[in-house]
């Protein structure tokens, strides 16, 4: 049986607006915790790294294209407080050890470590393993049973990524002479799915060798990674040869700046230990990943499309890149994408389309896509809607494509919405009504196909479901742990999805999420 946690943190936070912190080693530093009662610390450091410890077990807080994507679940595994502020030279707070201490506010206002997971969940999880205690232990022991997990891996970063989609790849193919290929995909989402393994495995188990193996595959592809490919070169037919570069800016951008979190804001480098070079990676992050993740990214060229699972990917990436970097401007534009693109991912009844012609009763254009025109039309909408027979409260954008995709799209809203609330935005409240709608319903439809039944009389798609793989299976647990853990709600469909398939594995950007959010306050 699932358990049920009561417990629910979240608090505003002020946050100075175009703030953009720089990684300096500060005089002074003050840190902030929220629990019986509000406590601070003042440390007065030497010439050594900032540090922020304290045994406080509360949350933070701050008073201030073509998709082509091949997804395969099990595939991965294969398939006191006083008002002050943190001095502004103190931007980038380093906490020290992994056994006990407390999240560190930068000066703009973030909460570090807070991408995806934050101290209080870390805490929670690392106790639960020391207790033996199901179903943690036994994700804990799958995940370090990965073949992700070897430490024997030795990274394979590269200067350029190249990843094309289905009609890159067969152009590729028919024009040998261009001497065309992809480079770098699977080694980059490998890569940065290990590193963020390696920083959960140095933080819940204490072996210094997880957190050197997440800084070795961290600092190569920062010190060698330049350039991802997507908007140029392009086909006879103008269409991007690798168009998968938006994807997988995405995915391994999610990845990596989880695992740089975790370790940038719990390891210190001892003597004869690889240090993580956090500037090295800002840079990267800035260079590589931004221009590709942000709306608007000069990366992405003349690309202004639309799909649910990648642009989500592409927003939560940029949302903790922005944590990451403590930037307040990256951070607020991937909270302003989301909550754009949220209503024209998800269906709901009385979506107001009045101010497109052509629209009555369907979704809403994604805001600043070629879309977003009064005169669009309908079959434009139902195109990359996949084209329902009919629309129904709570179906998602990739309900028609295949399961698979349909849950990476919710990985990429789980995850982001995850983020938010460390930081102190509520984007889980903002949209309840919608995510719950369409997380059941869309559960409802994968419980019947597994269970080889005939599918619900509502199913949207003119034809039978497509399960696309294996990678259906995970991206559900973070937000069934908001919903149905925090705030009581009964999600029947997807406590039966979520028991089946615990404890889950990973798939791309969805990564041993039954060991990181079952049952975390």
């Amino acid at each position: 049986m699932l358990g049920s946690i009561s417990l629910s943190i979240s608090s505003p936070r002020r946050r100075h607006a175009g703030c953009k912190c720089s990684s300096v080693v500060c005089g002074e530093m003050r840190c902030r915790w929220i629990g019986v009662r509000w406590v601070l610390f003042a440390l007065v450091l030497g010439s050594s790294a900032p540090a922020c410890n304290g045994t406080f077990g509360a949350a933070p807080t701050d008073n201030t294209a073509a998709d082509g994507a091949q997804i395969d679940g099990t595939a991965g595994d294969a398939s006191v407080a006083d008002g002050s502020e943190s001095p502004a030279e103190c931007g980038d707070a380093v906490c020290s050890g992994a056994e006990t201490h407390a999240s560190c506010p930068s000066d703009c206002g973030f909460v570090h470590p807070g991408v995806g997971v934050g101290l209080v969940q870390l805490n929670f999880v690392k106790e639960k393993i020391a207790r033996n205690q199901e179903p943690w232990k036994g994700a804990y022991t799958k995940m370090l049973g990965s073949y992700l997990m070897k430490m024997s891996r030795v990274p394979g970063a590269v200067p350029e990524v190249r990843c094309a989609a289905s009609t890159g790849k067969n152009y590729i193919a028919a024009h040998p002479e261009l001497g065309l290929s992809e480079v770098g995909c699977a080694e980059q989402l490998d890569d940065s799915a290990a590193a963020y393994g390696h920083a959960l495995a140095w933080y819940y188990g204490g072996d210094r060798a997880h957190a050197q193996k997440a800084v070795e595959i961290l600092n190569a592809w920062s010190g060698t990674l330049t350039k991802i490919f997507f908007d140029q070169p392009r086909t006879d037919m103008n269409v991007q040869i690798f168009a998968n570069g938006l994807h997988q800016s995405g995915w391994s951008g999610q990845n990596f700046s989880r695992a740089a979190e975790i370790i940038r804001h719990t390891f210190n480098a001892e003597a004869g230990e690889t240090a993580f070079d956090a500037a090295g990676f800002e840079k990267m992050l800035r260079d590589v990943y931004l221009p590709l993740t942000m709306a608007g990214g000069a990366g992405r060229g003349s690309w202004n499309g639309f799909g649910v699972n990648v642009n989500f990917s592409m927003i939560d990436a940029t949302i903790g890149i922005g944590v990451f970097l403590s930037d307040t401007a990256v951070y607020e534009s991937g909270l302003t994408t989301f909550r754009e693109h949220l209503p024209s991912a998800i269906y709901m009844e009385g979506d107001d389309t009045s101010a497109y012609a052509n629209l009555a009763g369907m979704p809403i254009p994604p805001k600043g896509t070629i879309y977003d025109k009064t005169n669009v039309s309908a079959s434009s909408i139902a195109g990359i809607w996949n084209n329902p027979s009919t629309f129904i409260d709570g179906v998602e954008g990739e309900t028609c494509r295949d399961m698979s995709h349909m849950a990476m799209g919710f990985g990429g809203m789980a995850n982001a919405a995850e983020t938010a609330r460390l930081q102190g935005a509520d984007l889980y409240g903002e949209f309840q009504s919608r995510l719950l709608a369409s997380l059941e319903l869309n559960a409802a439809f994968i419980n019947a196909a597994d269970a080889a039944e005939a599918l619900p009389e509502n199913w949207p798609c003119p034809g039978a479901i497509n399960m696309g793989g294996t990678g259906y299976r995970v991206g559900w647990e973070i937000e069934f742990n908001h919903f149905a853990q925090r705030e009581g709600i009964e999600m029947p469909h997807v406590s039966a999805l979520v028991a089946r398939y615990r404890p889950s594995g990973t798939g791309l950007h969805m990564n041993w999420e039954t060991l990181t959010h079952a049952g975390v306050p």
